[in-house]
């Protein structure tokens, strides 16, 4: 999983306020990383299996999550 909060000091009190600024290209940071934003969606679904922000109260809202195929897990 990889986290994000807002960038450039804006935090949420909600899922659906991050979820906004992320569908409208927002840029987010990694906590520990770099800026990223929606335009990334398919590289970091290529490394992490869930997107989530962290809200302003400490819990987690997902952006996405990647599908897994049942065979892969087996190999």
């Amino acid at each position: 999983m990889i986290k994000l909060v807002g960038a450039y000091c804006r935090n949420y009190e909600t899922g659906t306020q991050a979820e906004k600024d992320w569908a409208e290209g927002l840029d987010f940071k990694i906590v520990g990383g770099p800026y990223t934003s929606v335009r990334d969606l398919n590289v970091l679904l290529d490394d992490w299996d869930k997107i989530v922000v962290v809200l302003n109260n400490g819990s987690e809202y997902t952006f996405a999550e990647r599908k897994i195929d049942l065979i892969d897990r087996i190999l």
